[in-house]
């Protein structure tokens, strides 16, 4: 059961990858030829290499995050439009972030936190929220995205 798991995800990467422009140095230049003509009726709507990763999931946001990192590898266009995987990703509810706090703490957030921001920043694993203390002092909160794990392994 686990090959056929497996053989879904390589099939799903496949097809996704086919539907972006694929950087000239991503692949070596017989993959990406034989990528290109076996997925070639796939020319609908293109996607970008960056959105393609984001669909993926966590673990391909963060191979993007590190090939936005090596224009020598990728080409600086493919950088400069995986630097967007960075710090530039959806970010998800503020309710959502309390509630995992309410979670984690075993407390009403109001009993934690005399001030709690909506976000302000989101990467692949979590985001940023600002806040005060029940004491004033400010504090900048960093909450994981919710089910990361699973996410992460799928």
């Amino acid at each position: 059961m686990r090959y056929f798991t497996h053989l879904f995800q390589i099939i799903k990467v496949g097809y996704l990858f086919s539907r972006c422009e694929i950087p000239d140095n991503f692949l070596p230049k017989d993959n990406k030829r034989l990528l290109n003509k076996l997925l070639n009726y796939n020319k609908k709507k293109k996607k970008t290499f960056s959105s393609t990763l984001e669909s993926l999931g966590p673990a391909y946001i963060k191979l993007g995050q590190f090939l936005a990192t090596r224009p020598d590898i990728i080409g600086s266009k493919f950088a400069k439009e995986l630097a967007n995987l960075q710090d530039d990703l959806p970010k998800f509810d503020k309710k959502i972030s309390e509630e995992i706090i309410e979670s984690e703490f075993n407390t009403n957030i109001q009993n934690v936190f005399a001030e709690f921001d909506a976000p302000i920043a989101a990467a692949s694993i979590a985001q940023v929220h600002t806040g005060k203390l029940s004491d004033n002092q400010k504090v900048a909160v960093k909450i994981v995205r919710p089910n990361i794990e699973e996410n992460f392994n799928k």
